[in-house]
């Protein structure tokens, strides 16, 4: 499986998305995927 990871700043300015970054990481092994919620 491929992961991908958005840049910080494509969302900067966004409209009605204001929200600020809460990450959880979770980690299999070496592998770590990050995600926002």
């Amino acid at each position: 499986m491929s992961i991908l990871r958005t840049p910080e700043s494509r969302f900067e300015n966004l409209k009605d998305f204001n929200f600020k970054p809460n990450y959880f990481e979770v980690c299999h092994g070496e592998d770590k995927l990050r995600m926002h919620y």
